[in-house]
């Protein structure tokens, strides 16, 4: 009786400690069981760790996908829905951000997070705002690829727009700010606008010919998005910076920008750009 008692209990105790278990796979335990089997090639366990609707993807990878280096994580949760930041972004893939949901009671990463964008955003704005100008830095990057190093040549929502119809970044969302309340994403297929838009573009920059493209400011939000002098720019190598300042207008940025130095042969150029963004902020604020 004693002897059954105690098998009786091993188990008891055998089943809690599993469960206890399950409970301890934080959020980061599951990313980095997610990047460690990206490293690996470990596709099987990719697929394990990933939401049912993700699988499609984890299958195009498995002849397409390197590896990858180390990631320092930096996680925000809430509700049941997760967004990681991680740097350096060493993947093929450029995950710098990765989103995660909690389906019966594990955390599994979403790959096709745009689905439920609106729930991420909810997380942390800020890193939605970052992310929406890294995806078009990418976007810009193919374009530019395809097109001899030259990005999309009209300033503004127009040359955002090259981007869209040409199939380089069609989800509509990308393009509006999380916090920007006087905007709206553009109906399915419908041509982008500056209703329909967060940010302001500094198109006809010829890659090849940039000195410093790292100084080089490409896109970034709208002042009136800006929340506490607090902004991110996105710049022509691909990075994006959160910016702080007390700029009355996109003048008063790119000014600043200016300043930093590295774009002298630019100068005279993007003052003119950041005059005309300006007019058709004004404009834009009389509708």
């Amino acid at each position: 009786m004693k002897r059954m008692f105690l098998v009786v209990m091993l188990a008891v105790s055998a089943v809690f400690s599993a469960a206890g278990a399950g409970e301890e796979e934080s959020i980061a335990d599951v990313v980095k069981q997610f990047t460690q089997a990206l490293k690996e090639m470990d596709f099987d366990r990719v697929a394990k760790l990933v939401t049912p609707d993700s699988l499609p993807l984890v299958e195009t990878w498995k002849t397409t996908l390197a590896k990858a280096g180390s990631e320092t994580l930096n996680i925000r949760e809430k509700d049941g829905v997760s967004v990681v930041k991680m740097s350096p972004a060493s993947m093929p893939i450029t995950f710098s951000q990765l989103f995660l949901r909690k389906i019966d009671g594990s955390w599994k990463v979403d790959l096709l997070a745009r689905k439920n964008r609106s729930d991420y955003d909810k997380v942390d704005p800020s890193f939605t705002r970052s992310s929406n100008l890294k995806q078009i830095g990418l976007g810009l990057a193919m374009y530019a690829l395809d097109k001899g190093d030259l990005l999309p040549a009209e300033d503004g929502a127009a040359g955002l727009e090259a981007l869209r119809k040409n199939q380089y970044l069609i989800d509509p969302r990308v393009y509006v700010s999380p916090l920007d309340s006087a905007r709206k994403p553009a109906e399915k297929d419908a041509a982008l606008t500056e209703a329909n838009s967060s940010y302001v573009y500094l198109g006809g920059v010829e890659l090849r010919k940039l000195r410093s493209p790292s100084k080089m400011p490409t896109a970034f939000e709208k002042p009136d998005t800006w929340q506490e002098n607090t902004f991110y720019v996105l710049f022509a190598d691909g990075h994006v910076e959160q910016w702080k300042g007390d700029y009355k207008n996109v003048a008063g940025l790119v000014d600043a920008i200016i300043a930093r130095g590295g774009l002298d042969d630019q100068a005279e150029s993007l003052r003119k750009k950041a005059a005309e963004a300006d007019r058709r902020l004004q404009e834009e604020a009389k509708k």
